[in-house]
């Protein structure tokens, strides 16, 4: 991920060309943030586990509104550039969020994912992250370190992959799929 965060070299054209354009292209009319990959803040030992998972929408292009999302495509259909996909993520991704609670701020989706069916996580804490501790039911959701807002709309638009269990061996993966 830290490769394909930092030189956007294995991006799609259409994707490079969002982020760079070329001389002579028509001035962009949209806004965008970043890659998913961007954004993603995913410890070594589970880059290859989310890179399995999540693939090509690790390049997807998070803009601001549905609006941008329409104008970045005509203007990549405009320049031949190719496609791309998009993620929209609004003010507050899409997710309704009480201003006022303060204590919400700043959470990533990992720390408020509830797994669906429990799993626990380590309270130790290292260099501010969190270890998670890999037992029967880690999702992909808990390791991608996400702000809360895009946490909510990958929730929603990629359910199945957020909640793909993770293992850390094949003994443990093959014992899971028996479950």
């Amino acid at each position: 991920l830290a490769e394909i965060d930092t030189q956007h070299s294995l991006y799609s054209r259409a994707v490079q060309r969002i982020f760079t354009p070329a001389e002579g292209d028509a001035p962009k009319d949209f806004h965008v943030v970043a890659t998913l990959a961007d954004v993603l803040h995913v410890e070594p030992r589970w880059e290859r586990a989310v890179e399995s998972v999540l693939g090509q929408y690790l390049q997807a292009v998070i803009v601001p509104t549905p609006d941008d999302a329409l104008r970045a495509a005509a203007w990549l259909q405009a320049t031949g550039a190719g496609r791309a996909s998009f993620i929209v993520a609004g003010l507050h991704g899409g997710a309704e969020v009480d201003e006022t609670d303060d204590s919400k701020f700043g959470a990533t989706f990992a720390d408020e994912s509830d797994y669906a069916s429990g799993a626990r996580e380590s309270t130790a804490r290292e260099a501010d992250s969190v270890a998670i501790k890999v037992d029967s039911d880690v999702r992909v959701a808990a390791l991608l370190g996400a702000p809360r807002e895009i946490g909510a709309v990958l929730a929603r638009t990629l359910a199945r992959e957020m909640n793909a269990r993770v293992a850390e061996s094949l003994e443990q993966a093959m014992v899971l799929t028996l479950q």
